[in-house]
């Protein structure tokens, strides 16, 4: 799971340097395969794909390098909302995992 977080983590930074549409669609695409690989819902693959959608201005590079940077902090926000998610989750499993020891101690404090 940490090393599963990690790539994400690296993927997310690829992101960020991504500087022309094919390095954001190469991010973008390693980003979507990292989510794959941790077991992520095919619905947040879905909203990833959603979120870095962009209409390319053939007239405009720059009007088309703002809509990519645009998509770009989508994908970010995301991408972080989904990694920061995917802690609570964890963090809830491992106390659920854990009540026994607490309901040990309880039932030993009260003898």
């Amino acid at each position: 799971m940490f090393d599963r977080t990690n790539d994400l983590q690296e993927a997310i930074k690829q992101l960020e340097l991504a500087q022309d549409s094919h390095s954001f669609q190469m991010a973008v695409t390693v980003l979507a395969d990292h989510m794959k690989n941790m077991g992520i819902d095919s619905r947040y693959l879905t909203g990833l794909e959603q979120r870095a959608y962009y209409v390319q201005n053939d007239y405009s590079d720059k009007d088309t390098k703002s809509k990519m940077s645009e998509a770009k902090m989508r994908v970010i926000q995301y991408a972080n909302e989904i990694l920061n998610t995917d802690k609570r989750d964890s963090l809830l499993i491992n106390i659920l995992e854990n009540f026994y020891l607490f309901l040990v101690f309880m039932i030993k404090k009260k003898s």
